[in-house]
């Protein structure tokens, strides 16, 4: 479990803390997250704060109408051309600031119109290198974000 100011915040396996949050305390104690805000619509969809609406996992933690964040785990984003996206796939696009080589890995920085995130990408001959003021299109699966309490 995960211990908040002497309370008992989220029990479970480090798995099931890391994919699915409580509350944003949990999701940065264990690895890193971009919280995007919104608010909860429905128990399937969130408005982020750009008004765009995204489908997330059931929502039982919150009620309809709250202040929500959705937790997106950087290796979780997928970087490059939308051809290869899922047609239901959450989508943004943005513009690189700064890449971070980490030798198995590319931490990128990604300026969107209404926040910074940041995208994990493996780095391999075959995964496309990205640069500061390129251009970039964002998507990631329903399933690769938790809700969670700001």
């Amino acid at each position: 479990g995960v211990m908040n100011d002497g309370r008992l915040s989220q029990v479970g396996t480090p798995e099931e803390m890391y994919d699915a949050p409580i509350d944003r305390f949990v999701a940065d104690f264990i690895g890193r997250s971009n919280f995007l805000n919104g608010t909860l619509e429905s128990a399937e969809v969130v408005c982020l704060a750009n008004g765009q609406r995204i489908r997330v996992p059931q929502v039982d933690a919150v009620s309809v109408g709250d202040e929500v964040q959705v937790s997106l785990r950087p290796e979780r984003v997928m970087i490059g051309d939308l051809d290869s996206a899922p047609h239901d796939s959450a989508q943004l696009s943005g513009t690189i600031e700064t890449e971070t080589f980490l030798g198995n890995s590319v931490v990128y920085r990604v300026a969107l119109d209404w926040m910074t995130i940041e995208v994990e990408a493996d780095h391999r001959p075959d995964v496309e290198r990205y640069h500061a003021g390129d251009r970039v299109d964002l998507w990631w699966r329903d399933d690769a974000v938790a809700v969670v309490r700001p």
